[in-house]
């Protein structure tokens, strides 16, 4: 008997073509035609149906395997395909997750430069407040001098005033005494 069974290695599954049961179907029934011509009918009688379950059975089994392998299939390019996924995901969010970190950085970097700025600024406003209450005292000092000398150059305004009236005085009474002389 010939039998076009292919065997996988190491799986132990028999390859079922739906063509190689029908082949292997006719030759079934030429095999039990040869059984019925020398043993009779009876013989065989109750095992064809049973063949042709079983060859049935193995039609629908391989199918059905079919069935489970495109699953397993299409389970395994979807497992393939998330994984893919979960794997750029997972870039992405170290990608993200640096750029945070720098963009984080990059702040820390500015928040301490604004802090030295305004506390140069600080430093600044001091010395200007510091200079300003200086210039402030100085001008006070100044318009206190000014009050003084104001006051002084009253005071010799006043004493030029009656050092004219006494020269004059004094030219009045010299001119009369010269006049008197005379």
């Amino acid at each position: 008997m010939d039998y076009n069974e292919i065997i996988l290695c190491g799986s132990g599954e028999v390859e079922l073509d739906p063509d190689i049961v029908s082949e292997e179907a006719g030759k079934l029934y030429s095999e039990l035609q040869t059984v019925i011509e020398i043993h009779g009918e009876g013989v065989v009688e109750s095992l064809v149906p049973i063949f042709v379950w079983v060859l049935e059975g193995l039609a629908n089994c391989k199918s059905q395997l079919r069935d489970r392998e495109d699953e397993a299939n299409r389970e395994k390019a979807e497992k393939e395909d998330l994984l893919e996924r979960y794997q750029t995901e997972k870039t992405l969010r170290k990608e993200s997750q640096e750029r945070y970190l720098e963009l984080d950085d990059h702040i820390e970097q500015e928040r301490r430069a604004i802090r030295m700025r305004e506390k140069e600024r600080e430093r600044r406003e001091k010395q200007l407040e510091n200079k300003a209450r200086e210039q402030a005292d100085q001008l006070v000092a100044l318009e206190e001098q000014k009050a003084h000398l104001s006051r002084e150059l009253s005071t010799l305004k006043l004493s030029h005033t009656k050092l004219t009236g006494t020269y004059r005085e004094l030219l009045d009474k010299r001119k009369e005494s010269d006049r008197e002389s005379l």
